[in-house]
């Protein structure tokens, strides 16, 4: 945790924004803003893309080439005549603002100085959140986070081999901001702080697009601050993942598109190019919104098609549009070109996230389009962010009303074969959580108006009401026809809310009949929804995580308090190294420690695709010299585990438990080098599918003080396998719980290395402990544990296994 480093470069960073943003000679404060942002965060991306390249991903060649681009800047800005550096806001004085009538304006709207408090007591909130609270996002913990280790620890952005595509194949601009915080604090502790500084990006752009749209200051700020209130955006604007980072570009580019081709400064087009190339390498999501934004320009090249000033400008921006994303989005594309064959990463894992893996016919997608329609559109209309007295009387007239339009327009939200996991029904109701939540009820005001919009823009031949309208209108139908139905798809909508959310303006008109009735109701129901929405929010907190909250101090990361994880930051040295084999969707973050400072090598277990180009060989010796190596819900087939120092096996297969049998004490290890073993029972049934057995050279000792929950009964018993190296003799100590409590028989069997099972049955009730002493010879025994009556179940409270 380096202060010093972080605030010198925050300060290179931003003196270059100046020093390039002060060329554009800006009058409009909004885009003068906006510009540091886009020029910022484009410099970051840009410094991080070539110390990659040269394989020098470290702080001291960043810290170079940040004080080179910088430089450079300042000696450009310096031979432009140094113009100030301010911008628009030169001269201005607090004096000044309070004499335009401020405090005077606050006075007569104090229903826009109660939203404003609102949205800054919650967003202000969320600052101490981030310092206080570990990244939790599962996604976050799989690959946004977990690929900035990767890549620290290989000083490179070239792929490694994984298990898990998305790692080495996704658009990384958004991961970058995250490294760039991890790199200079050296912890992920200031991680959250890249979506959440796209918070006021966002509302600055949404800001300014108002006031293109020709509606006054006052609907911008009642339009910028609502779509803070939107419950997505709150979830999102403290977690380490991309959705909003990514629509902040998207808004921008908008944004400076329109400024650049309506009015005199062409540094306003060069913005939006840059942050063009800015959307395209942070999601692929924004791939989804070029075919809506395409056709939206070929409205505006039609209506302007006499105007030769305004052609040339386009024509101008369409070259710098072509060259922001060859230098700050093309990176992943291109590596994934020379890697995979394919600018999308291995077709085999595009088209599984895309489609019916690989049955992309016509009708397969007009089939996608037909149900995600409806089922999206029933999520749209929100009102699971209200306190759950107002929303939970709406959801069964939300309910009866979609289920009589959609009878009769034939759309079947329930057909199985369009949902990619989990079922979906009308009796759906939006979780309040980051993951499955939706925007809230604002949107269901926020459809008519974009309906609206769009037909006024057609009238007008408005070119911007279009270019908003039809860009979220066409990602809607673009999204619901690629893309399987599955509850966390709502952030996917974050581009199209934010882009769209402009044109709710007009619902602020004051020519409009009963506009203050209007408006009045629109904010009382984004100040209820948010507050209800943040009040949610900490009841999902544990009591320990609140008096962290409160108290400034950080956390524990939550996955600390998991058995696995804990042996590892009990265990395993911040410095060691560390050979993986995992699955698809596990979360290998934690791995890397609280610096990420362990070295992680990946080997691909057998039931998972290997990355065509990726050179296995070149990590092959890396792994095998570890210095643990750590098994996840696979067979360890691959491996040549004779020469590790340590072994921690985590998670055995589903349908047993088990460890490598074929390996002799002398081969494998030194006299008691062997640590620790960890059993991990995985059963789809169970109440909490966790078991350890902790082993001391091939000896089972005592499982110490830690409490394993699993629950016990037909189709989820537990099974091991227990290997003898002289003759022991073993006592079994099982304490459970029955559900419900009465007594209850349990079976433990014991089967010795000739297929022989001993079976001793014990009745017992809640609380009791029961023990089993068994005389055991060398060689492999099969351990099971189940419950004779199989219409109850039980809760093992504590296992334990221990030699005297």
């Amino acid at each position: 945790m380096n202060i010093l480093l972080l605030l010198l470069n925050l300060v290179l960073v931003l003196s270059c924004s100046f020093f390039l943003l002060s060329l554009a000679k800006f009058t409009r404060k909004t885009a003068y803003l906006l510009g540091i942002f886009i020029l910022a965060y484009a410099d970051i991306v840009l410094i991080l893309e070539v110390a990659g390249l040269l394989s020098a991903l470290n702080p001291a060649t960043v810290l170079t080439l940040q004080f080179l681009v910088t430089g450079i800047s300042a000696l450009v800005w310096r031979r432009m005549g140094k113009p100030n550096l301010l911008g628009p806001f030169s001269g201005v004085e607090i004096r000044h603002l309070l004499k335009a009538g401020i405090l005077e304006s606050l006075r007569r709207h104090p229903l826009l100085v109660i939203l404003v408090v609102c949205v800054a007591y919650v967003y202000l909130g969320h600052i101490l959140r981030i310092l206080v609270l570990p990244p939790f996002n599962p996604d976050s913990m799989i690959y946004h986070l977990s690929r900035v280790g990767y890549w620290m620890q290989h000083e490179s952005f070239y792929p490694w081999p994984t298990p898990n595509p998305r790692q080495v194949v996704f658009p990384m601009n958004a991961e970058l901001g995250l490294l760039w915080t991890i790199l200079w604090w050296g912890t992920d502790q200031l991680s959250g702080f890249v979506q959440w500084m796209a918070i006021p990006a966002i509302m600055l752009a949404i800001y300014g697009l108002v006031g293109l749209l020709g509606y006054s200051r006052l609907q911008g700020l009642y339009s910028a601050f609502l779509w803070a209130t939107l419950t997505q955006v709150i979830f999102q604007s403290h977690s380490t993942q991309n959705d909003l980072i990514t629509a902040s570009f998207w808004v921008a580019l908008i944004y400076f598109f329109f400024i650049g081709l309506r009015e005199k400064p062409r540094p306003a087009v060069y913005l939006s190019a840059i942050a063009f190339g800015l959307a395209i390498g942070a999601k692929s999501t924004s791939l989804i919104v070029l075919p809506g934004f395409a056709i939206a320009l070929i409205f505006t090249i039609w209506e302007h098609a006499r105007n030769k000033d305004f052609q040339a400008r386009l024509i101008m921006w369409g070259f710098s549009a072509l060259l922001g994303v060859l230098f700050f989005g093309s990176y992943i594309y291109i590596q994934n070109l020379i890697v995979f064959h394919s600018p999308l990463g291995p077709k085999s894992f595009s088209a599984s996230v895309v489609g019916m893996s690989g049955r992309d016919s016509l009708s397969t997608h007009l089939s996608l389009l037909g149900d995600n329609l409806g089922r999206y559109m029933y999520q749209l209309v929100d009102f699971s962010a209200l306190p759950p007295a107002l929303a939970e009387p709406i959801q069964p007239v939300k309910k009866a009303l979609f289920s009589f339009i959609y009878t009769g327009a034939g759309i079947s939200v329930e057909n199985q074969e369009t949902v990619g996991r989990g079922g979906f029904s009308l009796d759906y109701v939006n979780p309040i959580n980051g993951d499955n939540s939706w925007f809230g009820p604002l949107l269901v005001f926020l459809i008519p108006a974009i309906v609206y919009q769009l037909y006024r823009g057609i009238r007008t031949h408005d070119t911007l009401r279009l270019t908003l309208a039809i860009s979220s209108i066409i990602f809607f139908l673009f999204f619901c026809a690629v893309e399987r139905w599955t509850p966390a798809k709502g952030r996917y909508f974050m581009i199209p809310v934010a882009l769209s959310f402009p044109l709710i303006a007009g619902l602020f008109n004051p020519l409009m009949p009963g506009h203050k009735l209007v408006k009045s109701f629109l904010i009382l129901l984004g100040i209820t929804s948010m507050l209800s929405v943040a009040l949610l929010g900490i009841h999902q907190l544990t009591s320990s995580d609140l008096k962290d909250l409160f108290s400034g101090q950080r956390s524990d990361p939550f996955w600390s308090k998991d058995f696995s994880y804990r042996l590892i930051l009990e265990n395993v040295p911040q410095t060691a190294s560390i050979g993986l084999l995992s699955h698809f969707s596990y979360a290998d973050y934690p791995f890397f420690g609280e610096h990420l400072m362990r070295r992680i090598t990946v080997a691909i277990p057998d039931n998972e695709p290997l990355l065509p180009g990726v050179d296995y060989q070149r990590f092959s010796q890396e792994y095998e010299n570890s210095d643990y190596i750590f098994l996840i819900s696979t067979k360890p087939s691959l491996l040549n585990v004779t020469s590790m120092k340590h072994f921690l096996l985590i998670q055995a297969p589903s349908e047993s438990l088990w460890i490598r049998k074929d390996l002799r004490p002398a081969e494998a290890c030194d006299d008691r080098s062997w640590p620790f073993i960890l059993f991990y029972e995985d059963s789809a049934e169970a109440v909490c599918p966790r078991f350890p057995l902790i082993m001391d050279g091939y000896m089972p000792t005592q499982a110490g003080d830690f409490k394993p929950e699993i629950g016990v009964g037909v189709h989820q018993g537990i099974t091991f396998d227990l290997v003898v190296q002289q003759d022991s003799l073993v006592t079994f100590s099982i304490l459970l719980q029955p559900r419900p409590i009465f007594e209850q028989t349990m079976q433990f069997i014991i089967t010795d290395p000739n297929g022989n099972p001993t079976v001793h049955s014990s009745e017992f009730r809640s609380g009791k402990e029961v023990n089993f002493v068994a005389r055991l010879q060398p060689g492999v025994y099969k351990i099971q544990l189940f419950l004779a009556d199989g219409s109850f179940r039980a809760r093992i409270l504590n296992f334990q296994v221990t030699v005297p």
